[in-house]
C-alpha cells in the first residue's frame, strides 16, 4: 500500500529512516500505512526542520556579530568603541563638543514641534471663523 490518503498518523512524527517509513495510526483500520516518498507529512517535517536549522544558524551569525562589535550597537551596525575610534582618528570633536551638537539638535527640534503647534492653532482658529461667518 502506498501513500494512502492524508495522513492521520500520530506516530508520523517519529523519527524513522526514510526507507523504512511504516507509521502505525491510531485511528485507522489498516494499522499499518506505507508513506510513499511524496507524503505530505514527511514532507513537512523535513521543512518544518530545515527551517528550524536556518532559524538557529541564524540566530547564532547575530550573535556573533554582536559579540564582534562591542556593545552600544547602533542602526549603523558600529559598536561605541568603533564609533569612538573613528572619531579620534579624523578628529571628530571632543566630548563636550559633541554633547553641545546634541543638545542643539535637540532644541532644534524642540523649536521645530513648537512651531508646528502654533501654525495648527492658527489653522484651527482660521477654520473656527470660517464656520463661523458660514453661520
Amino acid at each position: 500500500m502506498t501513500g494512502i490518503g492524508r495522513p492521520t498518523c500520530k506516530k508520523a512524527e517519529k523519527r524513522i529512516a526514510p526507507s523504512k517509513i511504516f507509521h502505525w495510526a491510531d485511528n485507522c483500520p489498516l494499522t499499518v500505512f506505507y508513506w510513499a516518498e511524496n507524503c505530505l507529512l514527511l514532507k513537512n517535517r523535513g521543512r518544518r526542520k530545515r527551517e528550524r536549522e536556518r532559524e538557529r544558524e541564524r540566530e547564532r551569525e547575530e550573535r556573533e556579530r554582536r559579540r564582534e562589535r562591542g556593545r552600544g550597537e547602533r542602526e549603523d551596525g558600529r559598536g561605541e568603541r568603533e564609533r569612538e575610534k573613528g572619531r579620534k582618528e579624523t578628529g571628530e570633536g571632543s566630548r563636550e563638543e559633541r554633547e553641545r551638537e546634541r543638545e542643539e539638535r535637540e532644541r532644534e527640534r524642540k523649536r521645530e514641534r513648537e512651531r508646528e503647534r502654533r501654525e495648527e492653532r492658527e489653522r484651527e482658529r482660521e477654520r473656527e471663523r470660517e464656520r463661523e461667518r458660514g453661520k
